[in-house]
């Protein structure tokens, strides 16, 4: 976990572009502290999903192994999305909207993962989950630059693909 939080810093840095003003530090705090809630929230919510077929491949997991319930599993990803966007809500209204509205697109396309009949959907699918993350970084922190979000977006959904 330390290795992606260095990595969701590296990215909001990376979003702001240019010399750390200390006005900005919290604005980079927010990003980072949201981008690992983001991963939590979407590495939970599969495992609550994937919860029959993790009992049978991986019956050493948490959920699958009943030591944690799948109750208490929706209750910490409740309360990750509601500090997420509180976080954002703070910062600004606009990026409470725009983090709302990712994280609903995230948890739909994990949500349909597996349940969409055609080929590849999965692997079409889950690496819009995190090419949504540099746009949401430069909306918040650099939104005269969003362009580039969008490139390093298209870029990582591309580079994502490639690597299955």
């Amino acid at each position: 976990m330390v290795y992606v939080g260095a990595l969701f810093a590296g990215a909001s840095l990376a979003a702001v572009g240019a010399g750390v003003e200390l006005r900005q530090l919290g604005a980079i705090f927010i990003t980072t502290l949201t981008g690992l809630a983001t991963l939590w929230i979407l590495n939970l919510l599969d495992e609550v999903l994937d919860v029959e077929a993790d009992s049978v491949v991986h019956p050493e997991r948490p959920i699958a192994s009943k030591t944690v319930t799948v109750r208490d599993t929706v209750v910490v990803i409740a309360a990750l999305i509601v500090t997420a966007l509180a976080l954002n809500f703070t910062h600004a209204f606009k990026d409470g909207a725009f983090y709302g509205c990712m994280i609903a697109v995230d948890v739909s396309i994990l949500a349909l993962s597996g349940r969409l009949r055609f080929p590849a959907a999965n692997e079409l699918l889950t690496p819009l989950l995190w090419a949504a993350m540099p746009i949401y970084m430069f909306w918040v922190l650099n939104p005269a630059q969003i362009a580039v979000g969008a490139l390093l977006a298209c870029f990582g959904y591309f580079a994502d693909l490639a690597s299955d």
